[in-house]
């Protein structure tokens, strides 16, 4: 279909809060196209993808939990129009 990765996480945004989470994300993607044929624009503007917690391998004796090293902290990844689906 499209490897247009802003254009997924506009989509996978838009089903969380819409009557579009009933739909798969084919399904969805197919309603986008649509949309796009004429009947709206895409801005541009850049999107914001949660990122799962980073892993905690042990605790300290007080609790304090370990991370792996060189573990990642940021909370999302910043989509942009034109990058290329990894």
């Amino acid at each position: 279909m499209t490897t247009d990765e802003h254009l997924n996480e506009l989509a996978r945004q838009c089903m969380q809060a819409t009557p579009l989470g009933r739909l798969s994300m084919t399904e969805a993607l197919a309603v986008f196209a649509w949309l796009l044929d004429g009947h709206m624009t895409r801005t541009g503007v850049a999107l914001e993808r949660p990122k799962l917690a980073p892993r905690i391998i042990a605790h300290q004796a007080d609790g304090k939990p370990i991370y792996e090293a060189g573990a990642d902290f940021s909370t999302h990844d910043t989509v942009t129009m034109g990058t290329p689906n990894a």
